[in-house]
């Protein structure tokens, strides 16, 4: 016979609990650490003169990030709101009526971290 006696269960609990909250608090420090970064990188290494030259610098200084959290998850994204960003990721040509549908168009990356 196997006898299994437990003493302080609610301690045990609560140090996991308080274990799981610390973790998704490193994950969104490491999260918010790497879209920095990935947008230090998008404006250095590729909107200053690598891949884009820069003209009016609009598109450079429009680049966002952010970290939001669900349930689950915490997901990190780099993103901008300016209308050619898209061309210039993807590749494409502009007509003139091309034009007032790409205003409300512009390009985000992201980054999702599971918990």
């Amino acid at each position: 016979m196997i006898r299994l006696e437990t003493h302080g269960s609610e301690e045990v609990l609560a140090r996991f609990k308080g274990l799981s909250a610390r973790l998704r608090q490193e994950l969104r420090k490491s999260m918010l650490k790497a879209v920095i970064d990935l947008q230090g990188h998008i404006k250095a290494d590729k909107l200053s003169g690598q891949v884009l030259h820069v003209r009016t610098n609009t598109l450079r200084s429009s680049i966002e990030q952010r970290v939001e959290e669900t349930s689950d998850s915490v997901i990190g994204t780099d993103s901008t709101n300016v209308v050619y960003a898209r061309l210039h990721e993807y590749g494409g040509t502009v007509t003139r009526h091309a034009r007032s549908s790409l205003k409300t168009r512009g390009t985000t990356r992201e980054h999702t971290g599971k918990v």
